[in-house]
């Protein structure tokens, strides 16, 4: 049986991809990254399950419809890029999210306090019920959604004083970078290797009207 390389997120808008993919396109010349995320391919990772069973994939959808169930929809929205790895050649250049509940902003980070973070509570519920489902065992490392935007710094100029003074630069010129937006499913993504862009989209769980 053919194995699928899987995993669950959400995906971002169009207005949000475009104008993250601008300010990607004007950083590029400047940073040299040596991979760049293709905009189609954009999204927050929830949880990623790697080569997978086929036949697993009902049982996948079932878990994730029972997530989005218990939880209600993340308000979200983008916020400073910032990188994993040595600082000298960073590993992954990423964008921040935050959430936008009813009268409060929370960072989307590790330090986020799951009582006040849909987006958390709904990492911590999709990986118990994927548990469930099919033995997925998730990290053991704190969350920390984003969107990665590029991987593999090489030769240096990746510095952290760079990319802010950049990032100041070519977001001042995207209005629709700071829209707050409700995410409306969690998306199945099947990864293929050696395309761009790399993401297929297989299924989305909308998540449940709240009455």
């Amino acid at each position: 049986m053919e194995n699928l390389r899987l995993f669950l997120g959400i995906a971002l808008p169009q207005p949000i991809e475009r104008a993250l993919g601008g300010i990607s396109q004007g950083m590029k010349p400047a940073l040299s990254y040596r991979k760049w995320t293709h905009p189609a391919d954009y999204h927050i990772t929830l949880h990623y399950l790697g080569n997978t069973p086929q036949n697993k994939l009902s049982d996948i959808r079932l878990a994730a419809t029972e997530a989005a169930g218990q939880t209600s929809p993340p308000r979200l929205s983008l916020s400073v890029p910032g990188t994993f790895g040595p600082a000298s050649a960073p590993r992954v250049l990423w964008c921040g999210v935050e959430e936008s509940n009813d009268d409060n902003a929370v960072a989307a980070s590790q330090e986020a306090d799951p009582a006040i973070s849909p987006l958390h509570q709904l990492h911590r519920l999709l990986g118990e019920r994927l548990r469930e489902r099919i033995g997925y065992e998730p990290e053991d490392r704190p969350y920390h959604p984003h969107v990665t935007l590029a991987r593999s710094c090489e030769g240096g100029s990746c510095t952290k004083d760079k990319l802010q003074e950049l990032w100041r630069s070519f977001s001042a010129q995207e209005e629709n970078l700071h829209i707050v937006w409700p995410a409306s499913s969690i998306t199945i993504f099947r990864s293929h290797l050696g395309r761009s862009p790399s993401y297929e989209p297989l299924d989305t769980i909308p998540f449940a009207e709240k009455g």
